[in-house]
C-alpha cells in the first residue's frame, strides 16, 4: 500500500497536470529568497519604500510578527509564501539545507500555536494571523503553500512519513476553522473556498470537504465573476489571482465532472481576456489601482499562449476570440477600457480609467489615461505604493492628484462611479467619452476615510479621447465648479529627465528610447508646473519594483473656473528618440455648438471638429458641416485618406458631401 507521502504527491502531480495554469517564477528573486532565509532573515516591502529583510530565525520565531510594526508584516510572516522559491530553487539545485529550512519554519509554525478551532478563529492583534493567511499559507493552486510545495519537496529525508502526518493534523485543525469561519465576501472567501478544495483533492481523508468548497465556489463564481469576465474588485493585480484560480477549476471540472463544480466557460474566457488586455505590451503591470507598479517586464505576454490552449480545450473560435482582430476591448462592469496598436513588444497601449468602485484596493483616478510606447511606461498609474495607511505614500498613491486626471483644489474624487457614454473602438481609432459627476472632498482615503470626507465643494469632470493610432491622443476635458476653485490636470511621466515649455504649454520626456510629448492645445491664461518629489504639496513620486519611492517629474497644467465651467484640450504624443515630433496645431474654425483644430505632421494633415462632449451636433465650422458630434478629416499631400464621423450620418467638406451612412451611428470610411 501507498505511504501518505506516496498518495499525496500523485494526488499532487495529477492536480498540476489537469490544470494548465503555470507558475512563472523569476529565479533571479528566488535565489534572493534563498539566500535570505539561509540567513533566517524574511525579505518584506514596507514602510520605508524599500525591501527589508527581517530577521526571524528558524527555530522559536515570534508568529505574531512583532519583529516590525506593520500590518502586513504579520500576513508575510505566516502566509508562507518563501516556501515556492525555496521549492524552485531545490528543484533546480537539489540542496538539502532548503528542505530542511521549509521543514524547519513549518514545524516551528505547529510548534508554537494552539490547534485553531472552529469556536477560535485566528485574529490579527491576538495571533498575528488571520483566516486569509490559513488559505494561503496551506495552499491553492497557484499560491503553493504547505501542500503546493510538498511534491517537491517529497524525495528530501527531512519531510519524513512523521513530519508529514504532523502537517496533516495541523492542516485539519486550520480547514475545519476556516469553513466555520468562511468569509461573506471578497477575495478572501474565494482564497478560503481554494484552499479547502484543494487539501480535499490532495490529502487522503480529506475528501469531505469537497462538496462544502464546491458548492461555495459556484456562489461565489456567479457572484463575483461579472459579465465582462472582470472580477468584482476591478482591480487588475487581484484579477490575476482570481482569474488563475476560476481557470484552473475549469480544467478541474472538465477533468472530474462528478465534482459538481459549474464555471461557466465563456465567462472564464473572459477572465483571460481582461487580465491579457490588462497587461502592458512588455508583459508587465500596468500599475491599475492596487496593483504593482510598472517594472521592466519579460518583453512578451506569456499567457497568451496558456489563453490559445484553454481557448482549444473549450472549443471557442470566431473573431469574437481573436485577439489579432481586436486589439482593444472595452470591459464595461469594470468600466475600464484598453487600447492598443498591436499585441508586439513595442506597441502602444493605453488605459482610460472609467472604474465602477470595486471596493478598498480601488484608487480614486476616474478619467485618468496611462500610456506605454515602445519600452516603457510614459504617463505612468503608480500602483500600490504601501498598505500601510499611516505612512503618506500609502493614501497617496490611491489620491486623485497622483492620478493622470483633473483635480479640483488638489483634492480626491469620491468612491462614485462615472457615467461612460460613448466608448466606440476601432483597430485604427477610438472615441471615449465618460464623466465623474462626484464632487471632490479633502479627506485623505486610504482603506476609508478615517476622519471622513471633510467639506466637499460642487466639481464635475467630463473627459472625451480620440485616439488615432500611431499618431496622437487629444483629450478634451471639460470641468464644472464654482467660480474662483483652482483646478489642475495632472500627467505623471516616468522617473528621468524632461524638458518644459511653459510659454507654449508644453512639456515632454527625454532620455529614454521612448518618450512623450503633453502639449495643452491653447495656454490662454493657464500656468504650467512641473512637481518632482514634492513634498508640499505630495506631488512627483513613483515607486520602482522594490517600491523604493524616488522623485519622477509630474507635468501639472493649472487654471482657475471661471463662468462655472473651463475646457481644456491637450495632446499625447508618443516619439522615439530625443529629437520633438514636427507637429503643428492651430485653431480650424468656431461656431456657437463646435469647435475645430488642424493638425500637421509633414505630410500629413488632420482636421477635427467637434462638439462640447460629444453631446450636440457639429453643424458647419469652416469647410465641415455634419450631423455627428464629431468628425475626423485626415489628408496626405493634399487628398484625403480617411473620414472618422461620430454620431451621424453625413459629413460634407467644401460643400460636398464626402461620406453618407443612412444609418446613424459611429464609422470609419478609408479613401
Amino acid at each position: 500500500m501507498s505511504s501518505l507521502k506516496e498518495q499525496i504527491v500523485k494526488n499532487s502531480n495529477r492536480i498540476e497536470e489537469i490544470c494548465k495554469i503555470r507558475l512563472w517564477p523569476n529565479m533571479g528573486d528566488a535565489y534572493r529568497w534563498v539566500k535570505a532565509l539561509k540567513e533566517g532573515k524574511i525579505l518584506f516591502s514596507g514602510k520605508g519604500g524599500y525591501i527589508q529583510e527581517i530577521e526571524v530565525g528558524l527555530k522559536g520565531i515570534d508568529w505574531k510578527g512583532k519583529h516590525l510594526d506593520h500590518p502586513q508584516w504579520p500576513l508575510t510572516l505566516n502566509a508562507f509564501s518563501y516556501l515556492q522559491p525555496l521549492a524552485e530553487v531545490y528543484k533546480e539545485t537539489g540542496d538539502e539545507e532548503l528542505a530542511y529550512i521549509a521543514r524547519s519554519l513549518i514545524e516551528d509554525w505547529i510548534d508554537s500555536h494552539e490547534p485553531y478551532s472552529p469556536d477560535r478563529p485566528p485574529r490579527y492583534g491576538r495571533d498575528g494571523d488571520s483566516t486569509l493567511g490559513i488559505s494561503v499559507r496551506l495552499g491553492q493552486g497557484n499560491r503553493p503553500g504547505w501542500w503546493g510545495t510538498m511534491a517537491t519537496f517529497a524525495k528530501s529525508p527531512h519531510y519524513d512519513e512523521e513530519f508529514i502526518k504532523k502537517m496533516v493534523d495541523s492542516t485539519k485543525n486550520q480547514l475545519d476553522c476556516l469553513c466555520a469561519n468562511l468569509r461573506l465576501k471578497g477575495n478572501w472567501r474565494i482564497s478560503h473556498l481554494d484552499c479547502i478544495l484543494y487539501c480535499s483533492l490532495l490529502i487522503p481523508g480529506f475528501e469531505q470537504y469537497q462538496a462544502f468548497a464546491v458548492k461555495n465556489l459556484n456562489e461565489v463564481f456567479n457572484r463575483q465573476i461579472q459579465a465582462d469576465g472582470s472580477h468584482e474588485e476591478h482591480t487588475p493585480g487581484y484579477h490575476e489571482w482570481m482569474w488563475s484560480i476560476f481557470a484552473r477549476l475549469w480544467y478541474l471540472s472538465q477533468a472530474y465532472p462528478e465534482l459538481g463544480l459549474n464555471i461557466d466557460t465563456e465567462k472564464t474566457a473572459r477572465m483571460w481576456d481582461y487580465y491579457i488586455y490588462s497587461i502592458t505590451p512588455d508583459g508587465s503591470s500596468a500599475g491599475i489601482h492596487n496593483s504593482h507598479p510598472w517594472s521592466k517586464g519579460p518583453g512578451r505576454i506569456k499567457v497568451i499562449e496558456e489563453r490559445e490552449e484553454f481557448l482549444k480545450a473549450a472549443g471557442l473560435s470566431g473573431d469574437e476570440w481573436s485577439l489579432e482582430k481586436n486589439p482593444s476591448k472595452y470591459f464595461p462592469c469594470a468600466g475600464h477600457i484598453f487600447i492598443r496598436d498591436s499585441w508586439e513588444p513595442d506597441a502602444t497601449f493605453l488605459f482610460f480609467d472609467a472604474t465602477n468602485w470595486g471596493g478598498g484596493h480601488c484608487h480614486l483616478s476616474k478619467m485618468s489615461i496611462s500610456l506605454y510606447s515602445g519600452s516603457r511606461m510614459l504617463l505612468c498609474d503608480l500602483g500600490s505604493f504601501d498598505y500601510d495607511m499611516s505612512n503618506v505614500f500609502g493614501p497617496y498613491a490611491k489620491s486623485t492628484p497622483a492620478h493622470n486626471t483633473i483635480t479640483i483644489g488638489n483634492m480626491n474624487q469620491t468612491e462614485a462611479n462615472p457615467y461612460t457614454y460613448k466608448a466606440d473602438i476601432f483597430n485604427e481609432a477610438a472615441v471615449i467619452a465618460s464623466s465623474y459627476e462626484g464632487s471632490y472632498f479633502p479627506g485623505t482615503y486610504g482603506w476609508n476615510w478615517p476622519d471622513g470626507k471633510g467639506p466637499g465643494i460642487f466639481g464635475i469632470h467630463t473627459r472625451v479621447l480620440l485616439w488615432l493610432k500611431k499618431k496622437y491622443a487629444l483629450v478634451f476635458d471639460t470641468i464644472r465648479s464654482d467660480n474662483g476653485q483652482n483646478f489642475a490636470a495632472h500627467w505623471q511621466f516616468p522617473a528621468g529627465a524632461y524638458k518644459l515649455d511653459a510659454k507654449n504649454g508644453r512639456c515632454w520626456t527625454v532620455g529614454g528610447e521612448d518618450n512623450v510629448l503633453v502639449h495643452c492645445i491653447d495656454p490662454q491664461d493657464y500656468k504650467f508646473v512641473v512637481y518632482e518629489g514634492s513634498k508640499d504639496p505630495l506631488l512627483g513620486w513613483q515607486a520602482d519594483k522594490d517600491l523604493q519611492y524616488k522623485p519622477a517629474p509630474m507635468f501639472s497644467i493649472e487654471g482657475i473656473i471661471r463662468n462655472q465651467e473651463r475646457e481644456l484640450v491637450t495632446m499625447l504624443m508618443p516619439f522615439r528618440g530625443d529629437t520633438l515630433p514636427d507637429i503643428h496645431v492651430e485653431k480650424y474654425g468656431t461656431s456657437d455648438i463646435a469647435r475645430g483644430l488642424k493638425i500637421t505632421m509633414e505630410s500629413e494633415e488632420d482636421i477635427i471638429v467637434y462638439s462640447s462632449n460629444l453631446l450636440t451636433h457639429v453643424g458647419k465650422v469652416g469647410s465641415v458641416e455634419s450631423d455627428g458630434s464629431m468628425v475626423v478629416i485626415s489628408f496626405k499631400k493634399g487628398e484625403i485618406t480617411r473620414v472618422i464621423l461620430v454620431d451621424g450620418t453625413f459629413v460634407e467638406y467644401n460643400g460636398e458631401k464626402i461620406v453618407e451612412n443612412k444609418k446613424f451611428g459611429t464609422y470609419i470610411f478609408n479613401f
